[in-house]
């Protein structure tokens, strides 16, 4: 599905190296933006890169570190871990629900300029980050809880960030819009009871 509004835009993406960056920076340029692939990881930058010009698209890798604040172009990526308490991860559950905080602000302060400010929020998504830091019982157990079939994959949200990004969603502002499986709609008791 092709999203109106994206051919001939530029597209700026951090985390492009991989997992939900890189389906990001690839979906996009598949429906005809030019994509710049920001990461840290300037050689998985690369591989993205090599993956869209592979399939007819056009990108360039760039080496950003969006901790250093002189580096950041802005991407909202917010998390579910941002609405609700947890047992760990203080520190980022309590950032991403900043992000959402700050969403809402850009889209009040800038939207009369036509500047649309929306952010995704994944829930628990298979990328090579969470195969290789995430025990399988507890990804086993984040399985039980989704109300889909399977767990989500990084294409699933590249998907939704395009369409925010489109002309389609010209009408959108200001809103977290959580990609989770249906992860954080149901009781807690939701996987005793399946």
């Amino acid at each position: 599905m092709n999203a109106r509004g994206i051919v001939g835009k530029v597209a700026l993406v951090t985390g492009a190296g991989s997992g939900i960056g890189r389906a990001s920076a690839c979906t996009l340029a598949a429906q005809g933006a030019a994509v710049v692939v920001a990461d840290i990881n300037i050689d998985g930058a690369d591989e993205t890169v090599a993956l869209i010009e592979a399939d007819g698209g056009a990108a360039t890798a760039c080496l950003a570190d969006v901790s250093d604040e002189a580096s950041v172009a802005i991407v909202c990526t917010s998390s579910t871990s941002g609405q609700f308490g947890d047992l760990s991860r203080v520190a980022y559950g309590v950032s991403k629900a900043g992000i959402d905080s700050l969403v809402r602000y850009v889209a009040t302060l800038y939207g009369k300029q036509n500047i649309r400010c929306n952010a995704v929020a994944p829930g628990v998504v298979k990328t090579p980050s969470l195969t290789a830091n995430v025990p399988a019982d507890q990804i086993a157990l984040f399985q039980r809880n989704h109300v889909t079939p399977g767990m989500g994959e990084p294409q699933h949200i590249a998907d939704v960030v395009a369409f925010l990004l489109s002309d389609s969603a010209a009408y959108i502002t200001g809103q977290v819009v959580n990609v989770d499986g249906g992860l954080t709609m149901h009781t807690p008791l939701y996987a005793e009871f399946v």
